[in-house]
């Protein structure tokens, strides 16, 4: 196959699309977590990623699919955060997990998270973690704390737990209040 301009351009540019892809779904998540969910529009994505419109509809359709697109990857992130905060054994561990429940809230993503939970109704239920993410979640909680191996239904109780507290601090509860909580959380946790 001879390679002309115009395929050449052509795979250029089929190579580009999942990075303008990925460029358009950060841009719509800074805008949610920036802007919130009632002033999030497909224009304020557009201009935050530097392109056109019509591109934020070639790449995802509709503005349901985009911010489906967007919950999928926050959730990920949520969990990747969580994991990686439990890397860290005993206390650093738990310190860093608490400082990424703080950092969400602050940096409006807790808030933004929320907002796509209640948009997506019950598609929502698709977005938490799988099994195996839970699995390994728990694995990383027993290592960090030198407990026995956890059953996947610790990590699904400490995934909601997190949560939980996530929503309190964004809530505006007694910050002094949900941290002691959370302290109290991962001391059951080692006297069980």
């Amino acid at each position: 196959m001879v390679l002309t301009d115009q395929s050449a351009k052509s795979s250029i540019g089929d190579a580009m699309q999942p990075m303008i892809r990925q460029r358009i779904t950060d841009a719509a998540t800074r805008v949610l977590t920036r802007d919130g969910l009632d002033r999030w529009t497909v224009e304020a994505v557009a201009k935050e990623a530097g392109c056109a419109k019509g591109l934020v509809h070639y790449h995802h359709g509709t503005k349901a699919k985009l911010l489906a697109e967007v919950a999928q990857q926050m959730s990920r992130h949520r969990m990747d955060q969580r994991r990686s905060a439990l890397s860290h054994s005993g206390a650093p561990g738990l310190d860093a997990l608490w400082e990424v429940l703080e950092g969400n809230v602050s940096s409006g993503k807790t808030a933004a998270w929320l907002s796509l939970l209640g948009y997506l109704g019950g598609a929502a239920a698709r977005l938490g973690p799988s099994d195996d993410e839970l699995g390994e979640f728990a694995e990383r909680a027993a290592r960090a704390l030198a407990l026995p191996a956890l059953p996947l239904a610790n990590g699904r109780a400490l995934h909601a737990a997190l949560n939980g507290f996530e929503i309190a601090l964004a809530t505006q509860s007694d910050t002094e209040a949900v941290h002691e909580a959370y302290h109290t959380l991962w001391l059951v946790m080692i006297s069980v």
